[in-house]
């Protein structure tokens, strides 16, 4: 979506900033870790926007039950599955 279009640049500048930091310290543990769960109509669709603008980050699983269970619990989710969680506030 359009939002998640403009916000993943702002997020991977964080992320880079962060590992940058962590090597810096010399410090082989990440202190920060992004994990990618995918609003796309497809697997097809989410596996080609995780590796173009992704990187190396996490990811769940297309197909994963985890993948809605987290949009439900923290109420993160493309506006065009608001139907899918009538009940979880954005």
């Amino acid at each position: 979506c359009g939002a998640c279009k403009r916000f993943t640049p702002l997020l991977a500048a964080l992320y880079e900033q962060a590992q940058e930091e962590a090597a810096d310290e010399d410090n082989d543990n990440m202190t920060f870790e992004i994990v990618y769960v995918s609003s796309d109509a497809t697997k097809e669709d989410c596996e080609s926007y995780h590796q173009q603008n992704h990187g190396d980050w996490l990811r769940i699983p297309f197909d994963a039950p985890l993948r809605n269970e987290l949009k439900k619990t923290f109420g993160v989710f493309a506006g065009s599955e608001q139907s899918d969680f009538p009940d979880t506030k954005r």
